[in-house]
């Protein structure tokens, strides 16, 4: 399959997704472009805001993803509980089709820099058989700063919690 087919096919689905019955925030928008020079992928991770929010369009896009590349793996990270997820029928299926769930808000009195949880309430749940716990040892540290050309920083993974201090104060203008 071609990387093309499968951003145009992503790319039609946001374009025609509803966000609580209203169009999507991606109504309209430009078509997603594939990452130039991009190694093979292992898989994707889905996060925040909150992907669950958009249940019914996070399905229909697992389902496309399942079905025209089902060898990557999937992990979401949701601030809704598993069991909160499950309660719906569109939730079951959205756990049906990821392997790896690390469920429950973020809390910042209780952050961790494990590399695996931002904070040590939310719980990593093995979905399939394609991974294990010892899959997700800890990693301390492991994050990434993205300053954009436009100005605009972008603060992924789990960083300690000075270094996302640092950065809140330099993005404030402190």
């Amino acid at each position: 399959m071609k990387t093309e087919d499968l951003v145009q096919e992503i790319s039609d689905a946001v374009q025609h997704a509803e966000y609580h019955g209203r169009p999507s925030p991606g109504a309209g928008a430009e078509k997603v472009e594939p990452f130039e020079g991009t190694p093979a992928i292992e898989g994707i991770t889905i996060s925040g805001g909150e992907p669950l929010e958009q249940a019914e369009a996070l399905a229909e896009f697992l389902g496309l993803l399942r079905r025209r590349e089902p060898d990557l793996s999937v992990v979401i990270y949701s601030g809704f509980t598993r069991d909160e997820i499950a309660r719906t029928p569109v939730g079951r299926r959205v756990l049906e089709l990821a392997d790896v769930l690390i469920d429950g808000p973020f809390v910042e009195s209780l952050a961790t820099d494990d590399g695996i949880r931002g904070s040590t309430n939310q719980v990593l749940h093995i979905l399939t058989g394609r991974y294990g716990p010892e899959d997700f040892p800890p990693k301390s540290g492991s994050f990434e700063i993205r300053i954009q050309p436009d100005g605009t920083v972008a603060l992924t993974g789990f960083p300690p919690p000075e270094v996302r201090e640092a950065v809140a104060r330099r993005v404030r203008g402190a």
